[in-house]
């Protein structure tokens, strides 16, 4: 049986119509808070309240993945958090003001001392190369797990080229502690060779650095 006219005209109106409303509704599902920064909150030299609050509710939004224990939750969640560190014009700020939000994240990974916990809480603090993101990878130089040792050696020299990139979040200080840490390791494993050439790349790494705002730490860096 053909259809009326009437019905015809109908289908006609109400095709378009549902497919505006299927692309209003994925619109609106993608702009939903906490799923991603603007760049303009990424490169800004001074955060405000609203775009601490953006920062907030990212963090937020994907912290619990990162804890989960699905292998593919974590990796979503570090690969969402690690995201807007990436690329050109990351500001200092941001960095800043990202690593406190993180804070909270921090502690839990650090509260339950699994070697996926470790290597998330790694992953993410050599791309802020903040005092607490230092701290966090000096304090898994000297862990039990060989492996954690080794990869948060390479996350050191992966913070001085954040540095070197972005510019320094953190101090002289904070620069010449993580490249003792470095060289200490080296001498507490001369008999580890892969954990040897580990430091040896992370402290070339450091002598990429500026002087300007980290006094001598590119020398100290030099072998």
């Amino acid at each position: 049986m053909n259809p009326t006219p009437t019905a015809s005209l109908i289908s006609r109106v109400t095709r378009p119509l549902s497919v505006l409303i299927l692309a209003f509704g994925a619109c609106t599902a993608s702009a939903q808070p906490g799923t991603s920064l603007p760049r303009s909150t990424v490169e800004t030299i001074g955060v405000n309240p609203s775009q601490r609050t953006q920062i907030q509710e990212f963090v937020t939004n994907w912290s619990s993945r990162v804890t989960s224990e699905d292998a593919q939750d974590i990796k979503r969640g570090i690969e969402a958090l690690t995201a807007p560190l990436q690329g050109r014009g990351v500001s200092v700020a941001f960095r800043q003001a990202y690593t406190q939000a993180l804070n909270p994240l921090f502690s839990e990974l650090k509260a339950n001392e699994s070697v996926a916990n470790k290597l998330s809480l790694l992953r993410i603090s050599a791309d802020l190369a903040t005092p607490t993101a230092v701290n966090n990878i000096q304090g898994l130089m000297s862990d039990d797990d060989h492996g954690v040792r080794l990869f948060a050696i390479s996350r050191a020299g992966q913070v001085f080229e954040t540095t070197r990139v972005h510019g320094p979040a953190m101090t002289g200080t904070d620069a010449n502690a993580l490249i003792n840490a470095i060289t200490d390791a080296a001498q507490q494993n001369a008999d580890q060779h892969e954990l040897i050439k580990a430091c040896a790349r992370a402290l070339a790494s450091g002598t990429t650095l500026g002087t300007r705002d980290l006094g001598d730490a590119r020398s100290r860096a030099i072998i």
